[in-house]
């Protein structure tokens, strides 16, 4: 942050790139009040006309504000700034990229209970890049089979999770088996020489899901197989990795390979303990000791991860309520502006206005009859336009985000948006 401060105090960066280093350095580190700060000056950036103008810069804003809200969890945003960021790039004629980022959209619609829709957007990148024999093609199938066998494993789709972790094993052994053929000087093609960490790093995902799934079946043979597979991969050896496969091995009852790990990882945190990589070690702690009928350490571990998830939570509904105030802040500037617009035009005062809409028409204030205009816009570009997606059409009818859009389409016609293109078709 420094350096940031003392180049745009030199004159070496204009303050819009210091504003989008910020962030960006913001989205990499770890913490939720972080990731706000990151997602607020990425906001603003994205309401100045020199990011809107140049399209290098706003795709770079939007992936810091992708990546912020999708670790910060907050899917309905991140589905949002996803949406923009794919039509941005198809606009640019990066359908590559779009289709990577579509995978991201789909995996956000089940993550805010749209399992159905988010799951087709999933196979359709899936089938639409399968065959394809260029790495930029091949990388994005694998990052969105990862997303399907992540979002499937927590969602309990074991099948399907086993189903694209197999698939991502098959790209990957034609990759290891035949480079020349998937050469293509993409920006994300790996080396020669990093190859091998590439392939070991996504076959070992892959084991992961596997071992994961199967674990969760009953399968306990495959499982094991497919864990043993899993620790001589990049993945398996580094501690990121072995940590992110304890709730596997717990399950499976290798429970003091389980307490190493955990043991290991604390280390590493030190005191950094208000987290919840934390409260996850906690919580486990708590379960193998009375596992292992270790009663009274057990009770003791879990007044500790209840006492760290108050913490965790008070903190969370603290940078929500930043964050929130912040939004609200902005969208009050903007309420503002097209106030004095129609104050503008109609030459009435903003109190007559108001008025008008109260006495004199069936709705209450302006924003009910902007919010119907835009979903009576939405239902005719349904109707007309059936090859528009519905992230497409929530923002083409000015809604902020899906979520907003999904909820107001419900509650005036009674069905999601998606229910009401399946009675069209």
């Amino acid at each position: 942050m420094q350096i940031i401060d003392s180049a745009e105090i030199l004159g070496n960066i204009t303050d819009v790139r210091a504003d989008y280093l910020r962030a960006l350095v913001y989205s990499k580190a770890v913490g939720s009040l972080q990731f706000d700060t990151a997602i607020l000056i990425s906001e603003r950036l994205m309401q100045n006309d020199e990011v809107l103008a140049d399209a290098g810069q706003k795709q770079e804003v939007l992936e810091v504000l992708l990546n912020a809200c999708r670790l910060r969890k907050d899917y309905e945003q991140a589905l949002h700034w996803a949406t923009q960021l794919s039509d941005l790039y198809r606009n640019n004629g990066k359908e590559t990229e779009a289709l990577r980022t579509y995978a991201e959209i789909g995996a956000f619609l089940i993550r805010i209970g749209e399992q159905e829709e988010g799951l087709a957007k999933l196979d359709s990148v899936i089938c639409h890049l399968d065959g394809t024999i260029k790495f930029n093609e091949l990388d994005a199938s694998i990052i969105a089979l990862r997303r399907k066998a992540e979002i499937c494993i927590e969602k309990g789709n074991y099948d399907q999770a086993i189903t694209a972790a197999e698939h991502m094993l098959d790209l990957l052994t034609d990759f290891e088996k035949h480079p020349d053929n998937y050469h293509d000087s993409s920006i994300r093609e790996p080396s020669e020489a990093s190859r091998p960490n590439y392939i070991s790093f996504y076959r070992g995902k892959a084991y992961g899901y596997l071992a994961a799934a199967y674990t969760n079946t009953g399968n306990q043979n495959k499982a094991r197989y497919y864990l043993s597979l899993y620790d001589n991969t990049s993945s398996g050896q580094s501690l990121t990795g072995r940590f992110m496969m304890t709730p596997t091995l717990e399950k499976l009852g290798e429970y003091d390979r389980v307490l190493a790990i955990y043991d290991e990882v604390e280390r590493k945190l030190d005191n950094d303990t208000l987290n919840d990589n934390f409260a996850r070690i906690l919580k486990s702690r708590a379960r193998i000791g009375e596992a292992q009928g270790r009663h009274a350490e057990a009770n003791g571990y879990w007044r500790r991860y209840i006492s760290i998830t108050e913490n965790l939570n008070e903190e969370l509904l603290q940078g929500k309520a930043h964050l929130y105030a912040a939004r609200f802040h902005a969208q009050e500037q903007q309420r503002e502006i097209e106030r004095q617009t129609l104050i503008d035009i109609t030459g009435l005062s903003k109190e007559r206005i108001g008025a008008a809409f109260s006495h004199g028409s069936e709705y209450e204030r302006l924003t009910t009859l902007v919010r119907e205009l835009r979903l009576n816009h939405a239902v005719r570009l349904m109707n007309e336009h059936p090859e528009m997606s519905l992230e497409q059409v929530c923002t083409a009818s000015g809604f902020s985000n899906t979520v907003s859009f999904y909820r107001s389409f419900k509650t005036k016609f009674g069905m999601t948006p998606s229910e009401f293109r399946g009675t069209k078709n």
